[in-house]
């Protein structure tokens, strides 16, 4: 019987993107990423959550890099990326995107981003506002959700998840494949079919990339990645296109309004038959309506 301390070494995990995939070394460690098509470029920054990694925007890249140069990373923390024993706050996530886009894609970028990396890469598009073309976030967090500055008890969450015996113990459980499946089943997707066993089997995999796999999702659960729009999201001046499922038992979709208040310039569509993660569910008709956005943009 396996010692539940153990740590589970996955294999690494095979690129199911299309294009080459490379590697840029950040100033909090290695990030890897995939690179294909041609034209103006599309940075893919997935969400934030146990076992996320680039693998969130598989069923988009071959269809989006048709009329872009397609970047999709994942985070540091997350999947191929170095995983350093650290908190790892929204402020640690900004710097490396921004660090991607200026040093890697060096021009101005469309982002297709997620959960709380969408509300990052708003950040980024109001403190650097030059590097930012325009801006598709899916269930973006950081209004209504993951907007609360972290505390005390946040710290202590924190070093629980992240202590030698009782946090392996407690992040294998969180990370076992009947917990991902539940999430994934309960939360995440809308219809149960599209749970696939290679979708937790992805996600388990990505969850334990060894070293350090524990400490990213322990800043995510202990709420230190939080990040709060409400400051800022009324001065984003950028082309901006909000998505949301109408099935979502949780997440952004119920603040709708107060996005919408802050930032009434903005475009939003609500797909009816997805939950949190329309990009998996109703991929062709996501696909269709980020190019439609995208071409607007770029023939304007």
């Amino acid at each position: 019987m396996m010692n539940v301390n153990q740590p589970i070494c996955a294999p690494p995990l095979p690129n199911v993107l299309t294009g080459q995939r490379k590697v840029f070394r950040s100033s909090y460690g290695d990030v890897v990423y995939s690179v294909s098509g041609s034209g103006e470029p599309l940075l893919l920054v997935h969400g934030i959550n146990l076992g996320s990694s680039a693998f969130e925007w598989r069923n988009n890249v071959s269809a989006l890099d048709r009329c872009a140069c397609v970047y999709a990373l994942d985070l540091v923390g997350f999947g191929m990326s170095e995983k350093r024993p650290i908190i790892y706050t929204a402020e640690v996530y900004k710097s490396v995107i921004q660090e991607f886009i200026e040093m890697v894609i060096r021009r101005p970028v469309h982002i297709l981003a997620s959960g709380l990396a969408a509300a990052y890469c708003s950040g980024i598009a109001f403190e650097a506002p030059q590097w930012i073309q325009s801006l598709i976030l899916v269930t973006p967090a950081g209004i209504g959700v993951n907007e609360h500055e972290p505390n005390e008890t946040s710290l202590a969450v924190y070093r629980l998840f992240t202590s030698p015996v009782q946090g392996d113990a407690l992040y294998h459980a969180f990370a076992s494949k009947n917990s991902i499946q539940y999430y994934l089943t309960e939360f995440v997707y809308a219809n149960p079919a599209n749970v696939t066993a290679d979708t937790v089997n992805y996600l388990f995999n990505a969850a334990h990339q060894y070293p350090n796999p524990q400490y990213a999702p322990a800043s995510y659960i202990a709420g230190m990645s939080n990040y709060s729009m409400v400051p800022f999201f009324s001065e984003i001046h950028q082309p901006l296109l909000l998505i949301w499922g109408k099935k979502a038992k949780m997440g952004s979709y119920f603040y709708l309004d107060r996005f919408i208040e802050l930032n009434p310039g903005c475009q939003y569509y609500v797909f009816k038959d997805s939950a949190v993660n329309p990009q998996a569910e109703e991929y062709v008709a996501f696909n269709r309506l980020v190019l439609s956005f995208l071409e607007n943009m770029m023939d304007s």
